[in-house]
């Protein structure tokens, strides 16, 4: 029962933008990226579930997994090196 609410836990601050890879953007891209990111996950497991009437939709809706997995991973890569704010510290003199 605990790993159950480690999953949830671990979910919920993955797609919170104020604590996941989009926290530095501005909040036009977080907006934008957060909304596009639940579009594409939505399609892809409808996708997913559909996949019990016929087996190529079961490739397809595996595809739209795996490829949305992927996609997530390198938009919020992008987003953090994009907009990131830390700045390096110089040296003093």
């Amino acid at each position: 029962m605990m790993g159950l609410f480690k999953l949830i836990r671990f979910l919920f601050t993955l797609v919170n933008p104020a604590t996941n890879a989009l926290s530095s953007a501005p909040l036009e891209w977080k907006y934008l990226a957060t909304n596009v990111l639940a579009f594409m996950w939505c399609v892809s497991f409808g996708l997913y579930v559909g996949e019990y009437l016929v087996i190529g939709y079961s490739i397809i809706g595996h595809i739209a997994l795996i490829t949305m997995c992927f996609i997530t991973y390198y938009v919020f890569r992008y987003s953090k090196k994009r907009f990131d704010t830390q700045e390096p510290q110089l040296a003093k003199r």
